[in-house]
């Protein structure tokens, strides 16, 4: 206890540089990080690897928290206060008291280096936010992290945490919340907290202990409340980092916040084969029109001289680029010379090249950093290059090395969660929901609906018919046939084909009265780039690709294709994934009563599951 202390006391010591009377809006300070927590691994001899300065500033309200972070005089005494001398960039704004979202932020981050070069941070909260008993915990951001997960849950779990966030003109809005929570079979709950309050809690209260300890033993309390018990020093994502010293001072002080004893038999123990679980934030939603949050930039394209550059043939090509999740085109790369640079070009070959063109005009104006083509004498398509990943390779590779990457699940849920943040203000911001006769762009749905004609899409793959049971049936016969699949019973195919055809018809009333938006079309992972970031839980460089089916859709058919192929990944690219990876599939045909019986237990994880929690909320 003596070592703790000492830690501690030196730890307050180079953290606070001023006397915090000096800055009369604080109530309370809270000092934590690696720095307290196991202050002798947390300090290297080299200054690029030493550990952050982190902490949490507790001001009266919501008013004293603005001005305290946008007055220049008063942002001067905090940095001061926190020993911050180089402040960062201050790229984002914070909604002031006139602005429509000032209602919406509950706390600001704030950070900088010291003398050092070390970096120090901070999120400035108010006791009215506490005062309030709002559970959801809204922070003003430049950074933006969406994915965090204790690797330990009470030693027997790893869980991941999801949290949403929107999108500022110059910030995020990042929407974190006290508790995560989640209820298993059995009806034990399984209850995490959310990154801030994790800091706040493992962190020690230097200044303001009055509040300080009111306000941990009320969220510990808040906890108890949710799940039937009290969280333990290892329920804390942090705890990791945590030495022997500081687990046995934290362990004391949890008792002596929350001394009674809870049933011990409702902490959940036992989880079968499962051996990570990912819990999705609650849906946030803001309460201004998408519009007046963020205006992209502009898109990027390549300059008139790198074009003509390529249409000269004064351009190196390199190796072409296998395609796994975008078959229709053939692309690779070229490396040419503009005013001096070398520059590196994406080109793509397609029959559909006019379509993507015209296409991608129109998401720009709509999406995140998009890459705008331009046509090359070739008839080729010209793009700028992203030096990333496609969404669904970071997911075949993460199957492939025994789904142990946790990094990299973190990165496929971050650009899942920027995905459905996209894509949904796309819609709010592009949406019909008079009738309407059919535009020139809804090219998905009559894509969807020429596959359907004359049976075209699957007699290009089943033409000459298909052999079940070890018997060779025609596809007319196979259209025919009844199904039942897991007990369920399903018209035939030919029933449901031409079902299908009829509300795809674009004439059709169900088309017509359908509320329609502004969408790729074609907006699965295979369609979404991204560059994994060094930090943990997310990445910003990602955008949207391939938009030859670009345009206003029926907003169900829009989303279709990026619900089946991301949720169900495992089985429609079944034949890209390692042989383990196949799902059980048992199938008997009965002629007798003109029925195929199936059996089907899809092969799925815990993250496509993940997947489908981020998909449905938005």
């Amino acid at each position: 206890m003596a070592e703790f202390s000492k830690a501690l006391q030196d730890y307050e010591t180079s953290f606070l540089q001023a006397n915090p009377s000096t800055v009369p809006e604080v109530a309370c300070i809270f000092i934590g990080g690696s720095r307290l927590y196991n202050p002798e691994k947390s300090v290297s001899s080299h200054p690029d690897h030493q550990s952050d300065y982190d902490g949490i500033i507790v001001v009266g309200g919501k008013y004293d928290a603005y001005n305290l972070v946008t007055d220049k005089r008063s942002r001067q005494s905090l940095l001061t206060l926190v020993g911050i001398e180089r402040d960062e960039e201050f790229k984002f704004q914070v909604p002031p008291p006139c602005s429509p979202l000032f209602s919406e932020w509950d706390g600001i981050q704030v950070s900088g280096f010291d003398r050092a070069n070390v970096k120090r941070s901070i999120k400035v909260l108010t006791l009215q936010h506490f005062n309030n008993g709002n559970q959801s915990l809204n922070i003003v951001s430049h950074n933006d992290r969406r994915v965090y997960t204790n690797p330990h849950w009470r030693n027997v779990l790893s869980v991941t945490t999801l949290a949403q966030a929107t999108t500022l003109d110059t910030g995020m809005l990042l929407h974190d919340q006290w508790l995560y929570k989640t209820q298993m079979d059995d009806g034990k709950v399984v209850g995490v907290f959310g990154p801030v309050i994790d800091l706040l809690l493992t962190s020690a209260c230097v200044y303001g202990q009055g509040h300080g300890f009111e306000i941990k033993r009320m969220l510990l309390e808040y906890h108890a409340s949710k799940t039937g018990y009290y969280p333990s020093v290892d329920s804390f994502t942090r705890q990791r980092q945590f030495s022997p010293h500081f687990i046995d001072c934290f362990g004391k002080q949890l008792t002596e916040l929350c001394p009674t004893i809870l049933d011990e038999a409702l902490i959940p123990s036992s989880f079968g084969e499962q051996a990570h679980m990912f819990i999705p934030g609650e849906t946030a939603k803001t309460q201004v029109s998408a519009a007046s949050i963020c205006q992209y930039p502009d898109a990027r394209e390549v300059s008139d001289e790198a074009l003509a550059q390529f249409n000269e043939g004064l351009v190196t090509r390199r190796d072409g680029i296998k395609a796994q999740f975008s078959p229709n085109s053939e692309t690779y790369i070229v490396t040419t010379d503009a005013s001096g640079d070398s520059i590196d070009l994406f080109i793509k070959k397609s029959p559909y090249t006019q379509d993507e063109l015209e296409g991608a005009k129109l998401a720009a104006r709509y999406f995140h950093r998009a890459f705008l083509p331009r046509m090359a004498n070739s008839g080729e398509l010209v793009y700028p290059l992203f030096h990333g990943i496609s969404e669904h390779d970071a997911r075949l590779t993460y199957i492939r090395g025994g789904r142990k990457d946790t990094a990299l699940a973190e990165s496929i849920l971050y650009v899942e969660m920027a995905k459905a943040e996209y894509t949904l203000r796309t819609y709010r911001n592009s949406l019909c929901l008079k009738p309407s006769a059919p535009t020139s762009r809804q090219n998905i749905q009559r894509f969807f609906y020429d596959c359907l004609l004359d049976d075209r899409r699957i007699r290009e793959f089943y033409g000459q018919g298909m052999t079940l049971a070890g018997q060779r049936y025609s596809l007319d016969r196979l259209l025919s046939f009844e199904w039942e699949i897991n007990g369920y019973a399903c018209s035939s195919l030919r029933e449901a084909f031409d079902e299908a055809k009829s509300i795809l018809a674009p004439e059709s009333s169900e088309m017509l009265s359908c509320p329609t938006v502004f969408g790729t079309g074609d907006g699965h992972g295979g369609n979404v780039m991204f560059r994994p970031s060094n930090a943990k839980g997310g990445t910003s460089e990602f955008l949207f690709v391939d938009f030859e089916t670009a345009g206003v859709h029926p907003v169900m058919i829009d989303f279709a294709k990026a619900l089946c192929n991301d949720v169900f990944y495992e089985t429609v690219y079944h034949s890209l994934l390692p042989k383990d990876e196949s799902s059980s599939l048992n199938c008997r045909v009965d002629q007798d009563t003109n029925t195929i019986f199936l059996d089907f237990k899809p092969k799925t994880d815990p993250l496509s599951q993940a997947i489908l929690d981020i998909k449905v909320p938005y």
